[in-house]
């Protein structure tokens, strides 16, 4: 399993998933604010022109009626030969002027607006009839003060009120000009403000529709890799490992959190799998040492036993017997002392050849052996009983079916490829051989993660074992070059 390197902490002091909501939101309130200033000049634009037009109406009636009041003033002195109006005329009149200034100013400013200085030079007049009337209503004052006679008074009193008559009349015609010009605004300006907010109503919408895309894609981008997240912690949960992927996501916040949660699952996984390759080498030693030795119960009076026989066979002088009570002893000893441990290659080769001697003893002249080992390969250190099953297949699998019998030979070399070290142990026979069928069935059977019995279940533990401690182990099963017979060739590093 490649070597993994914890993430590094990552600890910003502003989040990215804060700033994007502050993008989000903070797009949303200029959107907002854009809208309402638009909305406002619109409407303000509007009626502020309105509201030029509606002053200037308004100014025009204010002076119509300023001048009545004055008029009426003077008329009231003439009248009545009342010197105590003389004071309120010459306060109304001088409001009255003071007024007319501030009028110039607004009608000079409407005739720019409207580019039309038609209704400013009729004012004009009307300033101009206004100018007249002061003068005359002086020289009639002037004439009261002096005691002039009533006919005279009068006289000047029907001019003056002939001047007023006539700004009045110039004044109506100047408000109907007025108003003829607020219709033409009214009817002109509306399709542009009709324009103005339909154009206005669309932006507003197509700014609405991207906010909404943006947030939903913000939204997104924080709410899918989370629940990618959660999805990968229940399938971890449902010891679902091959579920636990990278998490692709914009922040690094999230990113750090699904670098953190892999990290987690791959130690977790590297856990479990050592845990498992240890229960499961376990259960394999176990197992071939029930299937190679039965009689464990009592090893003390097996091995007295067999000193018996041994002793036995010396008086009566039968050195086969005797041959075969001191290899199967040494092959007993091994298997209950070794059964548990890593040896070296050389105390493994020994075994095996213990067993070749018991099993050549049973077969006769039907089972030959040869063992080649080179001192290269003596240290290397392997799992007990590693060997032993593989001849123990050849004999009974090849061997023991054929009528004629057959050779095995168990060869363990040092082979250097491409500068790497490899000890290869191979254990040939000429025996009935192996069908394809059944090769492509124990290849299919070797690949297996658990512990199988039955058939073969020697050379299946044997494997699992060995592959336990050394990961990259090779086992192959080839035909022999002679035609009959199976070459089972097991290639281990020399660290193994």
């Amino acid at each position: 399993m490649r070597e993994m390197s914890p993430p590094k902490p990552f600890r910003p002091r502003f989040t990215t998933i804060r700033r994007q909501l502050l993008w989000s939101y903070g797009v949303l309130i200029i959107i907002v604010f854009a809208m309402v200033a638009a909305f406002t000049w619109l409407f303000l634009d509007y009626y502020a022109q309105v509201d030029e037009l509606l002053s200037m109406n308004a100014a025009t009636a204010t002076i119509s009626i300023k001048l009545e009041e004055t008029h009426q003033l003077l008329e009231n002195t003439i009248n009545y030969e009342d010197a105590s109006y003389i004071e309120p005329y010459h306060t109304k009149r001088a409001d009255l002027e003071s007024y007319i200034k501030e009028y110039d100013v607004l009608a000079l400013k409407t005739a720019d607006l409207l580019n039309d200085y038609d209704a400013y030079y009729q004012f004009l007049e009307i300033q101009e009839i206004i100018l007249i009337y002061g003068m005359e209503s002086d020289i009639l004052l002037d004439l009261f003060n002096a005691g002039a006679t009533r006919y005279d008074l009068y006289d000047k009193l029907y001019s003056l009120r002939d001047l007023n008559y006539r700004a009045y009349e110039l004044q109506s015609a100047l408000l109907v000009r007025q108003n003829n010009y607020l219709r033409r605004f009214y009817t002109s300006y509306a399709p542009v403000v009709r324009h103005r907010l339909t154009v206005l109503l669309t932006a507003t919408l197509l700014f609405v529709v991207f906010s909404v895309i943006w947030t939903l894609r913000q939204a997104s981008a924080i709410s899918k890799p989370l629940h990618e997240l959660v999805l990968m912690h229940m399938d971890l949960a449902d010891g679902n490992f091959r579920a636990v992927r990278p998490v692709k996501a914009q922040n690094q916040e999230i990113r750090a959190l699904g670098d953190a949660f892999v990290f987690m699952s791959e130690r977790l996984s590297e856990s479990l799998e050592t845990e498992k390759r240890a229960l499961i080498m376990e259960s394999s030693l176990r197992q071939a040492k029930l299937e190679t030795l039965q009689a464990q119960i009592n090893p003390h009076f097996l091995f007295n036993a067999l000193n018996a026989v041994r002793s036995l066979s010396q008086i009566e002088q039968a050195p086969k017997t005797e041959n075969m009570v001191d290899a199967l002893s040494a092959f007993l000893r091994y298997n209950l002392e070794k059964a548990d441990s890593s040896i070296a290659l050389e105390e493994e080769c020994a075994n095996a050849e213990h067993y070749l001697k018991i099993q050549k003893m049973r077969f006769g002249e039907r089972l030959n052996y040869s063992i080649s080992v080179e001192p290269e390969v003596f240290r290397v250190s392997v799992p007990s009983l590693l060997i032993q099953p593989l001849i123990e297949n050849a004999i009974i699998h090849g061997i023991e079916p054929s009528k004629d019998g057959g050779s095995v030979r168990l060869t363990v070399r040092k082979q250097i490829m491409d500068d790497n070290v490899r000890t290869i142990i191979e254990v040939l026979d000429d025996g009935v051989g192996m069908s394809e069928e059944s090769r492509r069935s124990l290849e299919t059977e070797l690949a297996t993660d658990f512990l199988i019995t039955g058939e073969h279940v020697g050379i299946r533990n044997t494997w699992r074992r060995m592959l336990l401690v050394d990961s990259g182990a090779e086992m192959q099963f080839l035909e022999n070059a002679g035609g009959r017979g199976t070459l089972v060739r097991l290639s281990l590093s020399m660290e193994a």
